[in-house]
């Protein structure tokens, strides 16, 4: 139709949706170039323990019965591997919000709970969140520590604005125990025997 933003191109379903558009419209969906959203594992939403076929990598396994959150629920994300792309000139752009902890400086991000993928690993998110925490050389190098916000989101059919997200985002780090609580977390032994 006339009012298709995208015409000829096919609409990539996302479970975080509007009920507001038709099915085939794309504006119905989380568009993954401007909403920063996670991919939650399908296991970690079940709270159940799945084997990997990643080498060195056992799956992931639930050790309480503590919410994991639903769609739309707040992601905050933390880049614990930051360096230049290959392509950039300098170091870092503008865009980035970066917290610093123990004098190293790491881009952190706000995000929603958007889809979910049958992997039993995290780290699968959209464009807009990859780019906010400074991801997109690929997720090889990346080391990304991931917090959920369970119960903190409106549900599955509300995707609010981008500078909501962040706001929002922040405030539920902040309540959490914002820079001190993550320094913390930072400086637990499991963390700093892998060099973070």
């Amino acid at each position: 139709t006339a009012s298709d933003p995208c015409p000829g191109f096919y609409v990539m379903h996302t479970p975080l949706r509007r009920k507001k558009y038709d099915s085939w419209d794309p504006r119905e969906y989380a568009d993954a170039r401007v909403i920063p959203y996670f991919a939650i594992p399908t296991q970690v939403l079940g709270q159940a323990h799945s084997d990997s076929q990643l080498p060195g990598f056992e799956g992931w396994e639930a050790v309480g019965q503590g919410h994991t959150g639903n769609m739309g629920d707040y992601v905050t994300a933390v880049n614990l591997n930051p360096r230049q792309y290959k392509s950039e000139s300098s170091y870092p752009p503008d865009y980035l919000k970066l917290i610093e902890i123990d004098g190293k400086k790491y881009p952190i991000a706000h995000g929603l709970i958007g889809d979910a993928g049958n992997q039993p690993h995290i780290g699968e998110c959209s464009y807009a969140f990859g780019r906010l925490l400074h991801t997109l050389d690929g997720p090889e190098w990346a080391d990304v520590l991931w917090m959920i916000h369970p119960g903190s989101g409106k549900g599955p059919y509300f995707i609010p604005e981008p500078e909501e997200i962040q706001a929002n985002g922040e405030k539920l780090f902040n309540d959490w125990g914002g820079k001190e609580q993550l320094a913390a977390v930072l400086r637990l032994p499991e963390l700093s025997a892998s060099g973070r």
